[in-house]
């Protein structure tokens, strides 16, 4: 979906990164990183949203609320999707055995995925 001044949509994506975590707007190409993931979430969304909001105000062209971040951030987010259907289909095995479930992939615990509409306030 192309997003415009009434309705769209944003993806933010955070994942690990050695010793920080990157943010990224990926319909917005914003990104920041940070030590604390949290701090990193909280800063993002407010990010996503003064931008928004600066460009309904200033009422500028729809193409700057579709400006998709680079390649290499939109792999990382597809690798990540990945990682969480494989879990799911462990943890539907699992189920289907009648056994407990348990996290059976510690890499995407780091992971924050925030998805909102830009008309809206981001959560």
């Amino acid at each position: 979906m192309k997003n415009s001044n009434q309705l769209g949509s944003a993806t933010v994506f955070i994942y690990p990164s050695k010793d920080r975590y990157i943010g990224v707007c990926l319909e917005l190409d914003l990104v920041d990183e940070d030590k604390n993931r949290d701090v990193l979430n909280e800063r993002m969304k407010k990010r996503v949203n003064s931008y928004i909001a600066y460009i309904h105000k200033k009422n500028y062209d729809d193409t700057l609320l579709n400006r998709p971040a680079p390649k290499k951030y939109w792999n990382k987010f597809y690798e990540y999707l990945d990682l969480m259907r494989e879990e799911e289909k462990k943890r539907m095995r699992d189920f289907q055995k009648f056994t407990t479930y348990k996290p059976v992939n510690t890499k995407t615990k780091d992971f924050v995925v925030t998805r909102e509409s830009l008309a809206g306030e981001l959560a």
